[in-house]
């Protein structure tokens, strides 16, 4: 129970999706210890009013003067169903007026003990004729009505609904259509290790990260073939498309050999120069230390007929993130970018980044770090891309990442320098997961697309008001505590509570007995000045998934991506043609299920296809429109053409693989 009674919270919908307190402007400002609120149109003038019931007090009742201070309009449903469902309880309303649709529930049970009026209320706004009206009734029946006055309430009887003649939507006028493609089955299955009893702070789990997935013809038949990496203790597979479009497991000795880690990023290329596809594997987790011989990355060298043996790599040992291959020295052959994804146990810190570069035989050296200091240190990186930003012939580098701007290093030679502020992207710090780089607007201009954590959080992020993380040895028994700082009423506040904070610092249980007494404290207050200063201090200032517009002068121009597409984290894009009218779309996958509870897990996205329209802005599909309904903590995306026929295939964590035919 709260010590002190509060003012109660009510939203208005803006209409898109999004929420304004009107608290202060509606005259909710009567402090109360509020505990259940209930809506009924008292007197019947057409605007529900509410109802709030408080303990130890009078229940309030508030009057909605909407009808009087607007013009606008409403209708209101009496449904009468039959037998014992009086009510009609379960029935589905749907009314269509002026291009927009409503639809409403009858359910009128709410929380414990509780119920709100059972009469349908749809406000209208500046409508005055809903062009039509359905009726779902429990029993699947249905009744229609045409031409609807508004500012009125009307009887529906379940008696004269019928059984509708049932009506599929004709899978052709879907974008994609869920499959299975026979001899492609794959199951991820992720070890039990977790991040958050060694780390007690961390916002999300790092060990958690794959599975890996590339596509590539690895036998020179003309067939794109497949690679799914595993998680620690499983092994990784090679599908080999056959000829009538099924799939036959590989047998590659080397990995079901090499199981120690998770597989979480992978790549083909020819690393050797004999015109075969060879595969890297950047392998990670967060439990084996830096150091560690486990965490290395896999070369495997291609005979030409999809046999694999294992290539010699320099001594990398890092909890990887990506690999990305670019010929970025121009001498004929192809090098790598890999990332790393953390120092394992001290979330926060930022391990070292690795330029590979080939000598034309498959032979790798880490090139030093004063060609790549500009990027040696970055942060905690995620993605990278190659594009040649200043159109000098030369690939740079872009690199995004947790805690991170989206940077980009001008690449001089094999020697490469920040460009970030440069290209106007000094302000983009968030928790970046994705990042490509395609020409969607198709004006020749290579345009970035990044996939951040988005807007369903509890964490909020400005430049005004950036999420913050303190990392110290607070308590100098050895080990890095991460203290997450979000702003409340203009003041920043540890987001951990007392019990989580004093779990990972010792002494602070000591120090604050009572909550009241750790209640309103910021870090200063916490930690002293002395110590705060003394801190790593990382922000993130950003958390919309963003179009990076390229203006044509190596200045990128910053577009939010739909609202849609900010329901969750976006892990993965594939920019595509999807409805073939010569624009680039976009597809998105994303959740994340490994997320500490106080945060809450992230799993409102099905996946998302952006339809991009004559204005070069996104249109979101919903699934049921657009056929893409991803289940589960999706992490990879890529297309694949099958048979003659293109497909999507998601790689989804702790999941099975999941298909989807393109059918335009």
């Amino acid at each position: 129970m709260p010590l002190y009674p509060n003012i109660s919270f009510i939203y208005k919908n803006n209409g898109d999706l999004t929420f304004t307190n009107m608290a202060k402007e509606w005259d909710f400002n009567t402090r109360s210890f509020s505990n259940g609120a209930a809506y009924a149109d008292l007197d019947n003038d057409g605007a529900p009013d509410l109802i709030v019931n408080n303990i130890n007090a009078k229940a309030f009742i508030y009057k909605n003067n909407a009808r009087s201070v607007t013009d606008n309009h409403f209708l209101s449903i009496v449904l009468k169903g039959k037998g014992m469902n009086t009510r009609g309880i379960g029935a589905r309303v749907t009314v269509y007026y002026s291009g927009q649709q409503q639809i409403d529930e009858q359910f009128p049970t709410r929380g414990f003990l509780s119920a709100s009026s059972d009469v349908l209320h749809f406000g209208l706004g500046k409508a005055k004729k809903i062009d039509s009206l359905n009726v779902r009734w429990p029993d699947m029946s249905e009744q229609m009505m045409k031409n609807v006055f508004v500012d009125t309430s009307i009887r529906l009887d379940m008696t004269n609904a019928s059984k509708p003649v049932k009506k599929e939507l004709p899978v052709n006028d879907k974008l994609f259509s869920s499959v299975q493609i026979p001899g492609l089955a794959f199951t991820h299955k992720e070890d039990e290790w977790v991040d958050f009893y060694r780390e007690k702070l961390i916002p999300h789990s790092l060990s958690i990260e794959g599975p890996a997935i590339a596509v590539g013809d690895v036998n020179g038949d003309g067939l794109q073939d497949l690679f799914v990496g595993g998680a620690k203790g499983h092994a990784a597979t090679i599908f080999l498309q056959q000829k009538n479009g099924s799939f036959k497991q590989s047998d590659i000795p080397v990995l079901t050999e090499e199981i120690y880690l998770d597989d979480v990023d992978a790549a083909f290329f020819d690393a050797d120069g004999d015109g075969n596809l060879d595969l890297y594997i950047a392998r990670g987790g967060n439990e084996a230390l830096i150091g560690n011989p486990l965490l290395t990355d896999l070369l495997l060298i291609n005979d030409g007929k999809g046999n694999f043996t294992k290539g010699e790599l320099p001594f990398m040992s890092h909890n990887g993130s990506c690999v990305r291959p670019c010929d970025f020295d121009g001498d004929g052959d192809i090098d790598l970018f890999v990332g790393s994804r953390s120092v394992p146990g001290a979330y926060g810190l930022s391990p070292d980044q690795f330029l590979l570069e080939n000598d034309g035989h498959g032979h790798f050296k880490i090139v030093s770090d004063d060609r790549i200091k500009a990027f040696k240190n970055i942060g905690m990186v995620t993605d990278a891309s190659w594009i040649d930003w200043d159109k000098d012939g030369q690939q740079d580098l872009v690199i995004a990442g947790e805690w991170m701007n989206v940077s980009i290093f001008k690449n001089d030679k094999g020697y490469f320098t920040d460009v970030t502020v440069s290209a106007g992207l000094n302000e983009t710090s968030g928790w970046w997961n994705c990042i490509r780089a395609l020409d969607v607007d198709g004006d020749g201009n290579i345009d970035l697309i990044g996939g951040n954590l988005g807007l369903n959080s509890y964490l909020k992020a400005s430049l005004k008001e950036p999420v913050e993380m303190y990392l110290n040895d607070f308590d100098n028994n050895g080990s890095l505590d991460q203290v997450i700082c979000t702003y409340q009423n203009g003041i920043s506040y540890p987001f951990a509570s007392l019990d989580e904070l004093s779990a990972q610092i010792t002494g602070l249980d000591k120090k604050y007995p009572r909550y009241s007494d750790f209640g309103g404290k910021t870090v200063i207050d916490i930690f002293g000045k002395s110590a705060i200063d003394k801190s790593i201090l990382k922000k993130a200032v950003l958390f919309e998934s963003c179009l990076f517009h390229n203006k044509g002068d190596g200045i990128f121009e910053i577009k939010k991506l739909p609202v849609e597409a900010q329901f969750s984290p976006v892990r993965d894009i594939v920019v595509k043609d999807i409805n073939m009218d010569s624009k680039q779309d976009l597809i998105l996958v994303g959740n994340d299920y490994a997320v500490r509870p106080s945060y809450g897990r992230y799993d409102a996205s099905f996946g998302w296809c952006l339809l991009r329209d004559t204005n070069n802005e996104f249109k979101t599909l919903l699934p049921v429109k657009s056929g893409l309904r991803i289940n589960g903590d999706a992490r990879k995306l890529v297309p694949i053409d099958i048979a003659g026929k293109h497909y999507l295939i998601v790689a989804v964590n702790n999941g099975k693989l999941q298909i989807f035919q393109i059918l335009k």
